[in-house]
């Protein structure tokens, strides 16, 4: 217990001092950096830059008398840098030690290597074991020389070394050997064999790391041997020592330690490779994480979108699959459609793209078009837009609903429309009706017919009924029906304004020609009392003369039959223009209520939606929140594992 520096100011304590101060100036490798679970033999692993323990150690053994002694212990130890570490303790004295690496593992088959000096000044075992003061005069200044090497594998690090106390003849020549042993969840067991005296002892010791590995709780036995077998071998448990003249005593080992790092300032001058490598490692297993982090975020995230896009699925399929529904929806899109060709200035690529989402319905739209082409309380845009629509879908349903209602229609602007829509489809199966309404009485109808069927002939190559007569058609603004609306741009559709003058104004004979190839002959001649030109076919045998007075008897009674027609148009047109106010009046009284009754079945529609909606989030969430939950806890405990693992 007394602590006197002038009768241990030696020659060995000088040689010793010398020694410590050569380790000190050198400067080593880098090698592993950790905390050791080892409690009476020295090892090679040291602590980095401001890390630092601080604990309480007890030993309780018994005396020769069979009495219960208590030995406590403060050690402490400092990192002053990863290759010096310096070790202070009280144990019935203060001691002092100092241990430097001189090897790490740099390679795989690399051990670190230390060497160092402890127990300077006084000697903790002298406390432990309660050896004599005339025992323990030369138990100072003990040298060793330390070799460390883990195998992650199995978890388990194996300590070799050899320790020198110069003063001491028994301690010439200590070798060790220990054992770690990493279970996982803070968990080591410890097994030593060292050398004292001239004789081995073995200790074990368990150890537990909690709060992140901050502290440690610590309990062992040791001297093995005396503790359980007696001076003749017999099992016999007991703390006593068979032999009082034995340096090392049975007994049990007890401590708490606790383990933490400081810094004043930047300390970066003082760091070492390793510690720099550290310092990334841990930035990059940082960066890792939160990229981690952002990959799960990610998946949630195309989770939801993938869930987004199947809900829009799910509605998408109920509106298709629900008619009623579908129709409201592509009734208010050719409202639209109406809205855009009346706009100032006309903007095609919104009609196409509006168009386009109309035929995207495909063969689920055709029964709503038709519906709303034949249903004659609609606008009359509506329908003329549905049949467009069912021309711009352009399969054989939507060919087959055209045929159907063109030949049921009276409607001339409905006729017209179908038609210019047969034409953009190419539809052969219209060239019977397409010949019939070529002699039309309406003229914009016949105009349309006679273009359709002349381009249907020229582009598919179909044949036009030989001797077929196509009448002759007279242009006057007044009377030709447009189906453009104000502001309406050509979009390469059939209309009455690209139908050539020579179509409109003439009388077109279809005839087959003989097999012997006669070819017709035609010529043309000014009528001077309309302006127009007549086509006539001639036959080769036909005198002149006799052409004459049939082309001027059918002069005078197309001229005769042109005014009666005019007078009858005219009168028509009036008529059609009363009826059509009042039939657009009714129809906009008829569209409101069947809006409100849309709107309101719509409405309730959307509602009962959006309550299956809700309920399907909320156990979304729900599950969710539990599936996170369960996620963290396992995160948690793999992050545990990974950290306790890395630290060891």
């Amino acid at each position: 217990m007394k602590f006197m520096y002038s009768e241990r100011i030696t020659f060995k304590n000088l040689l010793v001092a010398v020694t410590l101060i050569s380790l000190i100036t050198i400067r080593s490798v880098t090698g592993k950096t950790r905390w050791s679970s080892l409690h009476i033999v020295p090892d090679a692993d040291l602590f980095t830059s401001g890390e630092f323990t601080i604990g309480f150690d007890g030993f309780l053994a018994k005396d020769t008398s069979d009495k219960l002694i208590f030995k406590p212990t403060i050690p402490i130890e400092i990192g002053i840098s990863e290759w010096v570490n310096l070790d202070l303790a009280y144990a019935g004295g203060m001691t002092l030690g100092i241990k430097c690496r001189i090897l790490g593992e740099t390679a795989k088959a690399m051990p670190s290597i230390a060497v160092g000096v402890h127990n300077l000044f006084n000697h903790s075992e002298v406390s432990w074991f309660s050896i004599d003061s005339t025992q323990a005069e030369d138990m100072t200044g003990e040298i060793y020389l330390a070799a460390s090497k883990g195998v992650d594998a199995i978890k388990t690090r194996f300590h070799l070394g050899l320790q020198t106390i110069p003063a001491s003849k028994k301690d010439e020549i200590n070798p060790y050997f220990a054992v770690e042993k990493y279970f996982g969840v803070g968990l080591y067991s410890s097994l030593e064999f060292y050398r004292r005296q001239k004789e081995f002892h073995l200790s074990l010791f368990a150890n537990w790391r909690v709060f992140k590995k901050h502290l440690e709780i610590s309990f062992g036995a040791v001297d093995l041997r005396s503790m359980f077998f007696d001076e003749d071998n017999k099992f016999a448990v007991s703390l006593a020592p068979f032999d009082g003249s034995r340096f090392v005593k049975p007994g049990i080992w007890m401590g708490v330690k606790f383990h933490g790092s400081f810094g004043l300032g930047s300390n970066k001058g003082f760091m070492s490779v390793e510690d720099r490598m550290r310092v990334q490692d841990e930035t990059i297993e940082s960066l890792v994480e939160e990229i981690d982090s952002l990959n799960t975020r990610m998946k949630e995230s195309f989770t939801v979108l993938e869930e987004v896009r199947d809900k829009m699925g799910l509605v998408l399929d109920s509106v298709v699959n629900d008619p009623a529904r579908l129709e409201n929806i592509i009734f208010d899109k050719l409202i639209a459609l109406k809205s855009l060709y009346q706009e100032e200035p006309f903007d095609p690529q919104k009609v196409k793209l509006l168009k386009r989402e109309i035929a995207s319905f495909r063969e689920k739209a055709i029964p709503s078009l038709e519906k709303l082409l034949l249903d004659q309380q609609n606008d009359r845009y509506i329908r003329m837009y549905s049949a467009a629509m069912l021309g711009e879908i352009g399969n054989t349903a939507s060919s087959d609903v055209l045929l159907n209602v063109l030949a049921k229609t009276t409607d001339p602007d409905i006729k017209i429309e179908i038609l210019i829509a047969l034409g953009k489809m190419k539809e052969t199966r219209a060239m019977y009706l397409l010949e019939q309404l070529a002699n039309s009485p309406n003229d914009a109808i016949a105009i349309t017919a006679q273009e359709v069927l002349l381009r249907l002939s020229e582009e598919t190559g179909a044949d036009i009924t030989p001797g077929l007569k196509m009448r002759r058609i007279r242009i006057d603004e007044e009377k030709v029906l447009t189906v453009k609306q104000k502001g309406q741009k050509d979009e390469g559709l059939y209309t009455s304004e690209s139908v050539p003058a020579s179509v409109m104004d003439t009388t077109h004979v279809m005839k087959k020609p003989s097999d012997t190839d006669e070819l017709e002959t035609a010529f043309e001649e000014e009528d001077v009392q309309t302006g127009q030109k007549d086509t006539i076919a001639v036959e080769p045998d036909e005198t002149e003369e006799e052409i004459e007075g049939v082309q001027a008897a059918e002069l005078n009674a197309a001229s005769k039959e042109e005014s009666k027609e005019l007078k009858d148009v005219r009168k028509e047109s009036v008529s059609s223009k009363e009826k059509v106010l009042d039939k657009e009046e009714t129809v906009k009284e008829d569209e409101k209520e069947s809006r409100k009754q849309r709107d309101r079945r719509e409405e309730k529609s959307k509602k009962d939606e959006r309550e299956k909606d809700k309920d399907k989030r909320r156990r979304r969430k729900d599950k969710d929140r539990d599936d996170e939950s369960k996620k963290k806890d396992r995160e948690k405990g793999e992050e545990e594992k990974e950290r306790e693992d890395k630290n060891w």
